[in-house]
C-alpha cells in the first residue's frame, strides 16, 4: 500500500471510483490547502477499511512528530523507542556527567549533561514532548469526519 501526498487547485473528492471497468478507487485525506494524502485500491473500500487507513496514517504520523520533532537546547534529539529507553535509563541513573549524541548519523552534536537537575529537566521535557504528540494525534482521529465517506459508500451500495 503506497501512500503518497499530491495537491491541486480543483475541489477534492475524498473516495472516488476512477476505473468502474477494474473497479480503481482512489481514497483521499488530509486535505488542507489544496494539498492532500492519496492511496489507490483496487476495490471500493467499506467504511471500517477506510477508518483503519487513515487512522494507520494518523499514527504514523504521530509516531514521526514524536521521534523527529523534539529539541533541546537547539540539538534535535531522536526520540526512536531505543533512544526513549536509553534516556529513561540514563535520566532515572542520576550518573553524571552524562554524554549523549543528538542530530543526525551524518551530522551528529554530542551533549553533556553535568547535574543530576539537568538530566531531570531533560526528562521531563522529552516526556512532554511525547504526551503532547500523542495527545494531538489522539485528537485528530477522535475528530476526523468520517461523514463523507460514509455517504459515498452508502450512494455506492445503494446504487
Amino acid at each position: 500500500m503506497r501512500i503518497k501526498t499530491s495537491s491541486i487547485d480543483s475541489s477534492i473528492i475524498p473516495l472516488e471510483c476512477i476505473d468502474r471497468k477494474r473497479n480503481v478507487w482512489r481514497l483521499r485525506w488530509n486535505i488542507e490547502d489544496g494539498e492532500f494524502e492519496e492511496i489507490q485500491l483496487n476495490h471500493m473500500p467499506n467504511l471500517d477499511e477506510v477508518k483503519n487507513i487513515i487512522r494507520e496514517w494518523c499514527n504514523e504520523q504521530t509516531v514521526n512528530r514524536i521521534t523527529n520533532g523534539f529539541i533541546w537546547k537547539g540539538h534535535r534529539v531522536n526520540l526512536s523507542k531505543e533512544n526513549q529507553a536509553n534516556y529513561t535509563m540514563f535520566c532515572d541513573s542520576g550518573i553524571v556527567p552524562a554524554m549523549f549524541k543528538f542530530g543526525t548519523w551524518e551530522n551528529p552534536e554530542y551533549y553533556k549533561f553535568e547535574t543530576v537537575d539537568e538530566l531531570k529537566r531533560f526528562k521531563t521535557a522529552f516526556s512532554e514532548h511525547i504526551k503532547t504528540c500523542l495527545q494531538l494525534g489522539w485528537a485528530r482521529k477522535d475528530n476526523f469526519n468520517w461523514t463523507p465517506y460514509e455517504q459515498i459508500i452508502n450512494n455506492n451500495n445503494n446504487s
